[in-house]
């Protein structure tokens, strides 16, 4: 399943298409391929925009594809948190 996700969210972003102007990965309006003339440092200032957190929907996934991935990561965070408290023998 992770394989056929994982093409299925490359097909969108290695196309031939990427190299048209005006090119989007989303609806959203900050995800646009820039202008191949652009300068180096306008290239920077557009991924300075760009949010930390992308949303689910610019890789084409369900909105409740965020929830998923919150609970799995704070799944995780709790068990490492767990395995970091110390462990009690006894005695003393």
């Amino acid at each position: 399943k992770d394989r056929r996700c994982i093409m299925s969210i490359l097909a969108d972003f290695y196309t031939p298409d990427i190299l048209e102007d005006g090119y989007r990965f989303s609806e959203a309006p900050q995800y646009y391929v820039p202008p191949a003339e652009s300068t180096l440092e306008e290239f920077r200032e557009y991924v300075r925009q760009l949010p930390i957190n992308d949303p689910p929907e610019v890789f084409g996934l369900h909105s409740n594809a965020e929830i998923s991935s919150a609970r799995a990561e704070s799944f995780e965070l709790f068990a490492t948190l767990l395995s970091l408290q110390p462990r009690s023998g006894g005695g003393g």
